[in-house]
């Protein structure tokens, strides 16, 4: 049996510095992802309950697709819809692994790949934003986040 080479990890930190206007539309849409993964969550639910219904992600995002040309949450497609598909995807696998006992199990508390402290953000989402490393600045424009729920490197290529 052949060995295999040793693996070789790297991380890199990034920091985001977007402008007012950016800043106020990252909050928007971090907002909003936290509002549908909690309807999502009292979707399930309510399904569940009524007469045992299982929603799956497609049945989800059916209904997600809906309340979006709902008059009441109109304000939902003034945003951009991946950030949202992938909020239901994140649920979707953070349910089945609640009930499988799996990895994480977290379904109350929003998605893992969306997060803001003060001035950082990140997000799964896509976005122009200007990154400083090592002290040196440059700009992209690709997505935040490493897939993994981290948002320890850039895949659009700043960080490198």
């Amino acid at each position: 049996m052949k060995e295999s080479a040793p693996t070789i990890e790297r991380a890199y930190r990034v920091r985001l510095e977007p402008k007012p206007a950016q800043a106020r539309t990252l909050s928007r849409l971090f907002g909003a992802r936290r509002w549908v993964w909690n309807w999502a969550l009292r979707e399930k639910e309510a399904a569940w309950r009524a007469d045992g219904t299982r929603l799956t992600g497609i049945d989800l995002s059916r209904r997600f697709t809906a309340l979006r040309e709902a008059p009441e949450t109109a304000w939902l497609s003034a945003l951009p819809r991946e950030p949202f598909n992938q909020t239901l995807r994140d649920f979707d696998r953070a349910w089945g692994n609640f009930f499988a006992g799996g990895r994480s199990a977290r379904v109350a508390g929003g998605s893992a790949q969306s997060s803001r402290r003060g001035s950082r953000s990140t997000s799964a989402g896509s976005a122009w934003c200007r990154c400083r490393t090592n002290g040196a600045a440059s700009s992209w424009t690709g997505s935040v986040g490493s897939g993994s729920g981290s948002p320890s490197r850039c895949r659009a290529g700043c960080a490198r």
